[in-house]
C-alpha cells in the first residue's frame, strides 16, 4: 500500500471518529474463503468503504495495481463477490476524502443501514422467513405489509 493511501485512510478514520460514527474495522477480511480485505467495514450494517488507489507515486509513475488492467479486473471481482454475500461497498477517491463527500456518504449509508437493521429485527419477529430476511438484506424484497408474504 502506498503512503498517500495511508494518508487518505488515516484521514477518512479521523472524520469518521470526528462525525461520531460507529468505529469500523479496518483491513477486514469480508469472504470465507479469498484473503480479500476492505479498508474500512461495519459487518453489522454488510457496508465497506474503499479507498481507491488512483495515485502514481515515486514507485509506480504510471499508478498502482489497481490502475492496470489486471489489477482492475481482479478489483471487479472482488466488488462483485462482496455484493454477492450481501456487503454494499462504497469506493472512494482521494478528493472523496478530501471534501466531506466520502464521510458524509458514509453517514448516510449508516443511518439507513441502522434503520434497515431495525427492519431486519422486526421481520424476525414476526417470523418472516430466512429467504424473505435475506432478500431484504439484498434491498430485493418485496414485502406485502399486511398480506402475510414474509
Amino acid at each position: 500500500m502506498s503512503a498517500r493511501l495511508t494518508i487518505l485512510e488515516d484521514r477518512l478514520a479521523f472524520q469518521i471518529k470526528a462525525f461520531g460514527l460507529p468505529e469500523p474495522e479496518r483491513e477486514y477480511r469480508f469472504h470465507p474463503e479469498r484473503k480479500w480485505r476492505f479498508d474500512f467495514a461495519w459487518p453489522a450494517y454488510m457496508l465497506a468503504a474503499e479507498i481507491e488507489g488512483l495515485v502514481p507515486t515515486w514507485k509506480t509513475p504510471g499508478g498502482g495495481r489497481h490502475q492496470r488492467i489486471g489489477g482492475y479486473e481482479d478489483d471487479l471481482v472482488k466488488y462483485n463477490a462482496a455484493a454477492a454475500l450481501g456487503w454494499k461497498v462504497l469506493r472512494f477517491g482521494r478528493s472523496h476524502v478530501l471534501s466531506v463527500y466520502a464521510i458524509r456518504t458514509l453517514e448516510d449509508s449508516i443511518k439507513r443501514g441502522a434503520i434497515a437493521g431495525e427492519y431486519i429485527k422486526t421481520m424476525r419477529e414476526l417470523g418472516a422467513s430466512d429467504e424473505a430476511i435475506q432478500n431484504a438484506r439484498a434491498g430485493t424484497a418485496r414485502a406485502k405489509i399486511g398480506t402475510g408474504e414474509m
